[in-house]
């Protein structure tokens, strides 16, 4: 998005349809305040959401193939903290006991 939402006022909308309108891609429908793609307008949204996807999938993914993380250097040592299961398996069993009474 171009703009961040505070600063799209209520002009903006009038403004980003009449562009459009100019650009084809909207025509109205009947003399009602309605409007609809035309078919240029189809092909624009079809290539728009193409790049889209290609910029924030397709891009992403193939790039985080060759970035590995760092290799430790040093040997992996036991963490001197307990694992989070282990200190709340005693009290999710006192849970469990307090629901089945």
């Amino acid at each position: 998005m171009p703009f961040p939402p505070q600063d799209y006022t209520l002009n903006r909308p009038h403004d980003d349809l009449r562009k459009m309108k100019g650009h084809r891609l909207l025509e109205r429908v009947g003399k009602h305040y309605a409007y609809r793609l035309t078919e240029t307008g189809a092909r624009v949204c079809v290539c728009a959401t193409f790049v889209l996807f290609h910029k924030r999938i397709c891009g992403p993914l193939p790039n985080s193939l060759f970035h590995h993380p760092p290799r430790r250097s040093v040997p992996n040592q036991p963490s001197k903290s307990k694992p989070p299961t282990t200190r709340l398996m005693p009290r999710f069993k006192k849970l469990v006991d307090l629901v089945a009474a």
